[in-house]
């Protein structure tokens, strides 16, 4: 029975549990039938079922249409008058109704009003605090998700062909949706989701200037030491890379590093004003700088003009450090150089890493002697052409592979023969490998830079004051009551 197109739906729903719901076909192609679930009386309790049509209404909004207490303008006509029986998309018509303006006006207008005595604004803003809670929670998700990313340096568009709903943070915001239905029904929003590229990166800014606040907080009256470097990027932008130095109370050192700043000059006069301006924006002042630790170039560390000399006219307590590990590796590059027989080794081995880093052929052919000869051994370790202080571990692994890298260089010849000069190359570095000077000095290098290698990862490991004292009276201990003859040759 209906009442001005209003079905009859009694002062309680319908809901048949144990029924045997009527099966509707879904689809053109491939149609599928799909019934009615009794589960869904569950979830959603408004629920009524019509035996008449075999469709479901809302209980709430047709109570509330027939008694003239639903205002809404945006009355969804399926659940009050037509009926639903789409069971292919049911759960999510479901959702969305359950959360319409329609259904909340219907559920305050026979639930909530009658049952209370507060007034409609104190209830409207009760559902406004709910919802403001929903979406901070929400954004909250989307925050995490972003830190995630920014914290393991993982990209949050993904490649350029990736569309938007495959990128990183797409999926990761997805992989949340499984915990969360709230989310999943914000994603779902065409606006205001706070997803796009410009509020990514406005969020992303405000996190990093969070941490430069925590970093500005610790260091107020704290004095420090600056360390500066340039590095050109892939670019082709030189950014200057800027680190403060400093210690607590507890001695223990710091190294927070501030920021990339890109700059069109290199002068001395640019990077001292990159500089002050990390200073000023950190809320730092420049009295409380102790230490200049840079390079030696002789833009940093130019006696007139150079940045520490610029720094040092304002604050003559900062005084100019060279870094010791940019020291180290000059030492050991004009060192090296003078020792013959190990330079003609490095230069031998560096002519092999060309050999075998840019031919795809003639690494996988080293690599297939390799699993017949050597499988258990570890593989060729590539020259670095510029850092003298890690070519130890090159060194070595020619040490263990030489059969290997010899039987690879025939192979190379071999193959190489429509070409003169690849094969020149091949043979020239073979005939090396068999020489006695290349043996001696590249056992000579390995232990001479094993030693310098040692030393570079000392300079860079963050020693405090109280850890040298422990480790002193440690070692001191040892010497006094020593267990084995190797605490006994301790130095202290």
């Amino acid at each position: 029975m209906q009442i001005d197109g209003i079905p009859d739906v009694g002062d309680q729903p319908c809901q048949p549990r144990r029924a045997s719901f009527p099966k509707v076909s879904f689809g053109e192609k491939a149609p599928k039938s799909r019934s009615f679930q009794a589960a869904w009386f569950d979830n959603w309790p408004w629920l009524h079922w019509h035996d008449s049509v075999e469709k479901v209404f809302c209980h709430f909004c047709v109570k509330a249409a027939k008694s003239g207490k639903l205002k809404c303008k945006t009355a969804e006509q399926a659940f009050i008058y037509r009926g639903v029986q789409n069971w292919n998309d049911a759960t999510r018509l479901f959702r969305s109704h359950a959360k319409s303006d329609c259904h909340r006006e219907a559920v305050e207008s026979l639930i909530t009003l009658p049952a209370t005595t507060k007034h409609v604004g104190e209830l409207l803003r009760t559902q406004l605090v709910e919802d403001r809670k929903r979406n901070r929670a929400s954004l909250l998700r989307i925050l995490r998700a972003l830190r995630f990313l920014a914290r393991q340096g993982i990209a949050l568009r993904g490649s350029a062909l990736t569309k938007e709903i495959d990128s990183n943070l797409s999926q990761l915001l997805r992989l949340f949706c499984e915990l969360s239905t709230d989310l999943s029904d914000w994603l779902q929003k065409k606006t205001n989701k706070y997803t796009s590229a410009d509020i990514q990166n406005e969020l992303l800014k405000v996190m990093s200037l969070r941490i430069l606040r925590d970093v500005s907080a610790k260091l107020e009256g704290t004095p420090y030491t600056i360390m500066v470097d340039e590095t050109t990027d892939a670019s082709t932008q030189e950014q200057v890379v800027i680190v403060l130095r400093w210690v607590d109370e507890d001695l223990e050192p710091h190294e927070d590093f501030i920021g990339l700043h890109i700059t069109a000059s290199t002068d001395a006069k640019s990077i001292v004003a990159i500089i002050r301006d990390v200073l000023v924006r950190m809320n730092l002042s420049l009295t409380n700088c102790r230490g200049q630790c840079y390079d030696g170039a002789a833009v940093m560390k130019g006696c007139l003009s150079g940045v520490a000399a610029q720094l040092t006219q304002d604050e003559p307590r900062a005084l100019f450090t060279h870094c010791y590990g940019h020291s180290l590796n000059l030492a050991c590059q004009d060192t090296i150089k003078d020792i013959i027989p190990i330079k003609y080794a490095l230069d031998t081995t560096f002519e092999l890493s060309k050999l075998l880093k840019y031919s795809a052929k003639r690494k996988s052919e080293y690599k297939r002697l390799q699993a017949e000869m050597a499988p258990q051994d570890p593989g060729f370790r590539t020259l670095c052409p510029t850092r003298w202080t890690v070519r130890a571990a090159s060194l070595q692994s020619v040490m263990q592979n030489f059969s290997v890298i010899q039987s690879s260089l025939d192979s190379f010849a071999d193959t190489a023969k429509r070409d003169p000069e690849m094969s020149a190359r091949c043979t020239g570095v073979a005939a090396q490998f068999s020489s006695f000077d290349f043996l001696f000095g590249v056992a000579l290098g390995e232990k001479v830079l094993k030693l310098v290698d040692n030393l570079s990862k000392a300079l860079q490991h963050k020693m405090s004051a109280a850890q040298v004292d422990r480790e002193t009276k440690q070692r001191r201990c040892c010497r006094a009551f020593p267990s084995s003859e190797k605490e006994a040759s301790l130095p202290i």
